[in-house]
């Protein structure tokens, strides 16, 4: 009997440890499918970099393979309001400026920090989850119309546009470029009366979300609300995209409300909150030598109910890689066209390094290091202190058209821009930091090569 044990366990090793025999020893496929609800009106769509890697085939097998599907079923996922956000801004992003209890890329105000505290004071939001591709609804945007796309800016962010604005074909008049600015001699109304309506414009969508932005379909623009200091914030800052406008010459514009109700806690007054834009997502990541103008325009008028604290500005961001609009090898570079409540920039403190002669005037350089992003800064203020682009009025309204490649040629000819670096992120809007106010613009911005 002991030997015929032996003999048995010679011929089947697999019985020696317990398992079953060859025939036994079956694959099993198993498929999971996870389903969520589909809003009808308005679609958000998760970043790029939330979703999973595919995952590899198995290795081949000689054994038989037993189909085993299974399907389970998930709650509707519900995307709410982050306090981790991009822009960018300055731009994602650009957007898409990265999240950060510090300034982030977007945030120039001076580096005076919150304390720990006013974490406690500012008004908590939840985090959000999202899954792989999937079609979820949202709480924290308003309905908007079916074709439109609002967009979750993901975390790291000068959510730039450029990530998610597709390449269409250019609806926007090509605008002369000019070499100098035209001062503040007409007002927003001026230009909204003589302007028309684009007939195609995509449907006004108000967004209050602290990381909402609207990809505006059939143009290379994207309309952000890019609060990524919410968690720092007591109160809403909303950015209300309202239609395309174009004026006689052909140009076309973005026209939108910024709106303000933000409580001035001392903790955090000096911690820009956000940065309400409009970004160009067309001819992004191209070597600046390719460039050859940036026509710009930006036309507001901004009433104050309670002192407002924040700035009107144009973004740029560099980098020697196509597509880079987050890393410490970017640089960003931001023209300053009205300043409300003293809020300064980066390297305030140690003074200007240079003055600029610009859009017909004169212009203080000051550069620094981002303490959130790594990423140096350098911006343009007017030197007198005085923006030659208002008129004045609760809030002031202004007028400012330009060419934005003079701008960058500045840099360029100091050094801060090589001929083969890459122009990824574009846009112009308002740092925000504290107040009531609103303000209603229109934008005009194309990169041409």
């Amino acid at each position: 009997m002991l030997t015929l044990t032996f003999l048995l366990l010679a011929l089947n090793p697999l019985v020696a440890h317990g398992l079953p025999s060859e025939g036994e020893a079956r694959c099993k496929t198993v498929t999971v499918t996870s389903t969520v609800q589909l809003d009808p009106t308005t679609v958000i769509v998760p970043a790029e970099t939330s979703s999973f890697a595919p995952v590899a085939p198995p290795a081949p097998t000689d054994s038989p393979v037993e189909s085993d599907t299974r399907v389970l079923q998930t709650p509707t996922v519900r995307l709410t309001t982050s306090s981790s956000v991009f822009f960018g801004n300055g731009t994602g992003a650009i957007p898409s400026y990265p999240a950060s209890s510090l300034l982030s890329s977007g945030a120039t105000g001076v580096a005076s920090l919150p304390s720990p505290s006013s974490k406690t004071a500012a008004a908590a939001s939840s985090s959000t989850t999202v899954a792989e591709r999937p079609t979820v609804e949202s709480t924290s945007t308003k309905a908007a119309a079916p074709t439109t796309v609002i967009e979750k800016s993901p975390s790291s962010a000068v959510a730039s546009s450029s990530d998610t604005q597709q390449e269409e074909p250019s609806t926007t008049a090509t605008a002369t470029a000019t070499a100098a600015a035209t001062a503040a001699s007409s007002s927003l109304n001026d230009l909204l009366s003589d302007a028309t309506k684009v007939a195609d414009s995509p449907a006004a969508t108000s967004m209050c979300g602290d990381a909402d932005r609207k990809i505006l379909p059939g143009y290379p623009w994207t309309v952000s609300n890019a609060m990524y200091n919410a968690g720092q914030m007591v109160g809403q800052q909303c950015t209300n995209y309202e239609d395309l406008v174009a004026t006689a010459d052909g140009t076309q514009h973005v026209r939108y409300r910024s709106v303000t109700d933000i409580e001035r806690v001392g903790d955090t007054e000096d911690l820009c909150k956000g940065y309400s834009n409009v970004g160009i997502g067309k001819n992004l990541k191209k070597q600046f030598r390719d460039v050859k103008a940036i026509p710009a325009s930006f036309q507001w008028d901004r009433t104050n109910t309670t002192e407002f604290k924040g700035a009107n500005v144009f973004d740029f961001i560099t980098a020697p890689t196509s597509g880079d609009g987050t890393s410490t090898a970017t640089a960003e570079f931001m023209l300053w066209l009205e300043i409300w409540g003293g809020q300064v920039p980066i390297g305030f403190a140690e003074g200007p390094v240079a003055t600029l002669d610009l859009y017909g005037a004169s212009f203080a350089l000051y550069e620094g290091q981002n303490p959130g992003s790594g990423v140096t800064v350098r911006s343009a203020l007017p030197a007198d202190g005085a923006s030659p682009f208002t008129k004045g009025g609760s809030g002031g309204s202004g007028v400012f058209t330009g060419d934005m490649k003079d701008w960058l040629q500045a840099m360029a000819d100091r050094g801060y821009i090589r001929d083969d670096d890459y122009v990824n992120v574009g846009n112009a809007g308002t740092e925000v930091f504290y107040g009531s106010s609103e303000m209603e613009a229109v934008v005009a911005l194309e990169i041409l090569v």
